[in-house]
């Protein structure tokens, strides 16, 4: 399995407004590659459209911790 093409379906069913499903592509994604800093960020944009911010939080310090730097400023929305 390839991470990428599940990273890739997460972000076009982000688009489509199905935030479950994307989350479940990004949390095989990050099985898959866990240290994924995008997967982790975007996830994070999935947690918080479905409410969970903390969970978001948690994963937006993930992605800046793996090199996303773009996160920081979503730490603390």
């Amino acid at each position: 399995n390839e991470p990428s093409a599940y990273q890739n379906r997460a972000q076009i069913r982000m688009e489509l407004k199905d935030f479950r499903g994307a989350l479940e592509d990004f949390n095989t994604t990050l099985k898959l590659s866990p240290k994924e800093a995008a997967a982790f960020y975007y996830r994070g944009h999935c947690k918080i459209m479905l409410r969970n911010n903390q969970a978001a939080c948690d994963d937006f310090r993930s992605a800046l911790h793996f090199g996303m730097k773009e996160a920081s400023a979503d730490i603390n929305k």
